[in-house]
């Protein structure tokens, strides 16, 4: 376990030039690695069929890709960049043009094409001019052993061997290079998403109470009056409540015991509305309640019963023990008039609430 850590420690390395990337090293490290890796395969697969003078070929590739390995540690990033991608090219024309299309190294073009977009230090431009060359290169390799034929003739066994291996090797090396590179712009991708989610969360919630704002309850009613257009709506009842005499609260005990109030009358409605409907701060002291699929009948029940639980609660600050009431205003939304007179309606059944003597549902 501890050289495995020592190697992965060894791979990941940062780059001490600052004009480098860390990403682009890592990527060239693990290729020229696995490149090693590959033509030592091809070497044993070689000597498995008695050609000596390939197997000398392999050993020098896997040299090139160890110095191309070391470059990097030199700083020596972007010159280690074109120093694997030539040798790679070279490698492909060579063996193409040695043992004949049917050996499957052309196949790694593929994975320059990969590491020309992900490592590259040069422009866009340049970067499509490269792909471009490495088409034409391809097809002239296809016709090139087409036309004129391999130098060795490989034999049944090593042809399906080199493809086994070409295979393998060239899923491996691509996978690498665009799991890491990806890797990162998910995870930005993801941290943007969070980012936008929480900022959407933070401009829908009132910060002290946690419950809805008034311009996100506004959004849910004006898309529950499209629905309704659209035939797809329910009934909705609200209610418009105010917390009574909470200004004489605020002046008696201060505003931090105001908002103690604030944040407990909040989780009260907010457990109470989870299966009903939805609540928010409207603004100051007041909430608005919306009821789903439940007219002003059914609405009234269940506000009096959570008129009810306020009445039993109590808020203890500075060792004094707090007693709250409400008084609402409540409305069955008629959607042929609109939400706004809805709410308006319900802000004066509110209001002739408080005149009464407040802690009561006008209705």
């Amino acid at each position: 376990m501890g050289i495995l850590t020592k190697a992965g420690e060894l791979i990941f390395q940062d780059v001490k030039n600052e004009n480098e990337t860390k990403k682009a090293a890592v990527v060239l490290r693990i290729n020229s690695l696995l490149m090693g890796l590959y033509f030592i395969s091809m070497a044993v697969v070689f000597g498995a069929t008695g050609n000596a003078r390939f197997i000398w070929l392999c050993i020098l590739c896997v040299l090139a890709y160890l110095f191309s390995f070391y470059l990097t540690y030199m700083e020596q990033t972007k010159f280690a960049i074109g120093f694997a991608q030539v040798l790679t090219l070279a490698c492909i024309i060579g063996f193409v043009m040695e043992l004949g299309w049917d050996c499957g190294i052309q196949h790694f073009i593929f994975t320059l094409l990969v590491l020309n977009f992900t490592t590259s230090y040069a422009s866009m431009n340049r970067k499509f001019l490269i792909a471009v060359g490495l088409c034409v290169v391809r097809l002239g390799l296809y016709f090139y052993t087409k036309y004129i034929g391999a130098q060795w003739v490989m034999t049944e066994h090593a042809n399906i061997s080199m493809q086994v291996v070409n295979t393998v090797y060239m899923f491996i090396t691509m996978v690498a290079a665009l799991a890491f590179f990806s890797k990162d712009s998910m995870e930005m991708e993801k941290k943007l998403m969070q980012y936008n989610q929480k900022m959407h969360h933070l401009a829908s919630v009132d910060p002290l109470t946690g419950l809805y704002n008034r311009r996100s309850m506004k959004e849910y009613l004006a898309n529950q009056e499209q629905q309704y257009q659209e035939g797809n709506g329910s009934n909705l009842t609200i209610a418009l409540g105010d917390i009574d005499f909470f200004k004489k609260i605020n002046d008696t005990y201060g505003h931090d015991c105001g908002d103690i109030v604030l944040k407990h009358l909040a989780d009260m409605f907010s457990r109470f509305m989870e299966e009903r409907g939805r609540v928010c701060r409207w603004g100051g002291e007041e909430f608005l309640f919306v009821f789903y699929d439940c007219n002003g009948d059914d609405a009234y029940v269940l506000l009096d019963m959570m008129m009810s639980q306020v009445r039993k609660s109590e808020v203890e600050y500075n060792g004094q023990k707090i007693k709250l009431t409400l008084t609402f205003g409540l409305e069955e939304i008629n959607f042929r008039k609109g939400v706004e007179n809805g709410i308006n309606e319900a802000d004066k059944k509110l209001y002739i609430g408080k005149n009464e003597g407040r802690n009561r549902i006008i209705y």
